[in-house]
């Protein structure tokens, strides 16, 4: 077994070790700014924050992100790489690069 072949001329027990190839992987950053306040997550889980944060997803994977103001503020659009979101609550980016989207968050809201 030890050089993979096994003839299988009588019985052989084999054991294999098997390494995990690491996952290619690209970053997703997002910010809120504006000076409002708010929310932002992801799907697939990874994002979820107040103000700045990234996760690593693996490269190509698209990424939904949903924005939400708090009380007293306003969401009014995604910008960076997720601009063409546009004031959409949520927008999608897919991961071939590296990639930075901006929420922007006012105060204003009700």
């Amino acid at each position: 077994c030890e050089d993979g072949n096994v003839p299988m001329t009588v019985a052989h027990t084999c054991s294999a070790i098997f390494d995990q190839l690491p996952v290619d992987t690209k970053t997703l950053r997002v910010r809120i700014i504006g000076g409002g306040a708010g929310f932002v997550r992801s799907v697939p889980p990874g994002i979820g924050c107040t103000s700045d944060c990234s996760a690593a997803f693996a490269t190509n994977t698209t990424v939904e992100l949903f924005a939400r103001e708090d009380d007293d503020s306003v969401f009014v659009e995604w910008g960076g790489d997720c601009a063409l979101g546009g004031a959409a609550r949520s927008t999608t980016v897919t991961l071939d690069n590296d990639k930075t989207c901006t929420a922007t968050m006012q105060l204003g809201g009700g």
